[in-house]
């Protein structure tokens, strides 16, 4: 199920600006608005993947892309084994979850174990 914030096709509706630069960077990987809190997962990358399509409706090419850009890979290619993914995510859509998931500043991130 999509999550509140994200519209047809995985982009939040309505778009919010770029940021200074023009772009995205440093932005919620859901409703791609500014912030300096984040979350991180533990486990594989397919686990990481999940969780971004699962707990967020992010499509799944979307969350795969993501999850490589995270670890400075070209997109569908992720590094083997478990890994820690540190994702944006500002504290209205971690709030916006059915179990609302710790968030912490960018720099001292609450870390959740993934089934693996």
């Amino acid at each position: 199920m999509p999550h509140p914030r994200v519209g047809q096709g995985g982009l939040p509706d309505p778009m919010p600006a770029p940021g200074l630069r023009g772009d995205y960077r440093n932005s919620c990987v859901v409703c791609l608005r500014g912030t300096d809190t984040a979350i991180a997962v533990r486990g594989e990358a397919e686990a990481a993947i999940a969780f971004l399509m699962g707990g967020f409706g992010i499509p799944s090419e979307q969350a795969s892309a993501i999850v490589s850009t995270s670890c400075g890979m070209p997109p569908g290619r992720v590094p083997v084994g478990v890994h820690d993914w540190g994702f944006r995510l500002c504290g209205d859509c971690a709030a916006s979850e059915t179990k609302p998931l710790p968030v912490g500043p960018v720099g001292q991130v609450p870390v959740i174990t993934l089934p693996g």
